[in-house]
């Protein structure tokens, strides 16, 4: 059965033009309050169906972090009952955790045909390994913090998702006539990015 929002679904053959199609759609411009309603619409139906999740999330973080109300806050302490609680839970995702991820990975690039004097391929395998290696090992890297993060996550809450941002800088470049080579663009050559 569908419902009102998948009622305008076309079932025309492929090649051909949708049923319910408006030839001015892709002329004008979407009106934004429209696309705000829209999204914001989008935001609460996700947040209703991941209410459930969340609150459980709360529930289960809160046992994690030992966090019980007949407990002083001590984990190995005797309860306001008299009984000697221990949070397993804490430990067992803490065992596993360096179980799955103990240190940072090493990039292993390797031909998948090793032809004898193949050179050009031993060399570009070297290379790719030793800049990827270079990226993760760096200093300022956030790959291990964010992999430790997801991985417990996913132990504890079932959910260890992680965000990957690329974040790139360019520059323009021209060719030199003369010698071919690029080289950077003057700020004042037409056509150069300007900030």
């Amino acid at each position: 059965m569908l419902d009102s929002a998948d009622s305008n679904i076309s079932t025309a053959a492929p090649g051909s033009a949708p049923i319910n199609s408006d030839p001015t759609a892709a002329t004008q411009p979407p009106d934004p309050r429209k696309l705000a309603e829209k999204w914001a619409k989008e935001v609460d139906a996700a947040e209703r169906e991941l209410k459930p999740f969340h609150d459980a999330s709360r529930k289960v973080l809160g046992r994690y972090l030992d966090k019980r109300q007949s407990m002083g806050g001590v984990i190995g302490d005797l309860g306001s009952d008299g009984v000697f609680r221990q949070n397993l839970f804490w430990s067992t995702v803490q065992v596993l955790l360096s179980n799955l991820y103990a240190k940072k990975p090493k990039v292993d690039v390797s031909r998948a045909h090793k032809d004898f004097g193949d050179d050009v391929a031993r060399v570009a395998g070297t290379i790719v390994e030793r800049i990827l290696n270079n990226d993760i090992e760096r200093d300022n890297c956030d790959f291990d913090v964010a992999v430790r993060n997801g991985i417990e996550d996913n132990l504890i809450v079932g959910l260890g998702q992680m965000w990957l941002i690329y974040e790139v800088e360019t520059q323009r470049m021209i060719i030199d006539p003369a010698t071919g080579q690029p080289m950077p663009a003057p700020e004042d050559t037409p056509g150069a990015e300007q900030e």
